[in-house]
């Protein structure tokens, strides 16, 4: 958090424009190299699964409802390893 605020500080101090300008330029690339795409089908997958009708779907629901997302994430990604 103290890192956090040394670099708001730093940029507070630059021409808003400046950190505008700076900002879009890297939402485009991002955007061009296809993030948002990506972020896009990762979410769209993420909920077919977690919706899904099946055993495991169950399971995950039911791991996130009672324990948390990240624990339900945690039993979903050990399954792969």
């Amino acid at each position: 958090m103290e890192e956090a605020k040394k670099v708001a500080l730093r940029m507070a101090r630059l021409p808003a424009t400046a950190v505008k300008q700076n900002k879009e330029a890297i939402n485009r690339a991002y955007d061009m190299r296809g993030l948002m795409a990506n972020i896009e089908y990762g979410r769209e997958m993420f909920c077919l699964t977690a919706m899904a009708h099946s055993p495991e779907g169950r399971e995950f629901r039911k791991i996130a409802r009672l324990q948390g997302l990240k624990a339900a994430i945690r039993w979903r990604e050990q399954r792969f390893k």
